[in-house]
């Protein structure tokens, strides 16, 4: 290794090529920061800048207050269209849902086309099914969602989609849908009272606040979400194509 080369990198080679050797297998717990601070003998920062890079890759992934853990496969700490229950399942997590709203409205809320820009598909029948739900990791909650699927799409939601099940895996099973890639917009988010009511957070809790649209192969848009997500989300944000 160059010693010009930061300590960080090497660290990060290093505890790459165990996880890629299988000395650390998928789902093993990492020795903790303070641990690899005496492993490495070096700081806290430089450990934690290691185990970032680490998380960009998808190699590893974390939990709030339990630890770090080695991911299934590279790339599933990544989060784009779908498969929360599927994702999580995929690195040993119990997830479950609640159910707050599921309603058919006559138009998408103006806001995702207007203030955020995002393209929108005209149809004849333009009413969408507006589903909210909580979504929870060993029975926290770690994300709050709020989907709209146009049924001139999906028809069959109306009568045929149990709402506490994978949304995604319906959609493939029933309707074969094939995503091409999501457009995202980012924002930092302090709750409010009345999110603190609905969710059953503090008020002031952090967030992440995300709106996103999806296209599929017919460059039809197939979903828009607005969601807010807790720092003990285990999954991250990115393009996916």
């Amino acid at each position: 290794m160059d010693p010009r080369t930061p300590i960080y990198y090497q660290i990060t080679d290093e505890l790459e090529e165990k996880i890629r050797s299988g000395q650390y297998h998928p789902r093993e717990k990492l020795p903790s920061e303070n641990e690899l601070v005496g492993i490495f003998q070096t700081s806290r920062l430089t450990i934690r800048r290691a185990l970032s890079e680490l998380e960009r890759k998808g190699l590893i992934y974390r939990l709030h207050g339990i630890g770090t853990f080695v991911s299934p496969a590279q790339g599933m700490n990544t989060f784009g269209f779908g498969g929360f229950t599927e994702r999580c399942a995929n690195l040993g997590l119990e997830t479950s849902t609640e159910v707050l709203n599921f309603e058919i409205i006559d138009e998408l809320p103006d806001f995702f086309t207007t203030t955020l820009q995002f393209p929108i598909d005209h149809y004849e029948d333009n009413r969408h099914l507006k589903l909210e739900r909580i979504r929870k990791i060993n029975k926290r909650s770690v994300a709050f969602e709020t989907s709209y699927l146009p049924l001139a799409l999906y028809p069959a939601l109306t009568d045929q989609y149990d709402p506490e099940t994978s949304l995604y895996q319906f959609l493939f099973n029933k309707y074969k849908v094939s995503r091409l890639h999501t457009q995202s917009i980012l924002l930092p988010y302090l709750s409010t009272g009345d999110d603190a009511a609905r969710y059953s957070i503090k008020a002031g809790t952090p967030l992440l606040e995300v709106f996103f649209c999806v296209w599929g192969k017919a460059q039809q848009i197939l979903e828009y979400t607005h969601s807010f997500y807790t720092r003990d989300f285990p999954l991250r944000f990115r393009w996916e194509e």
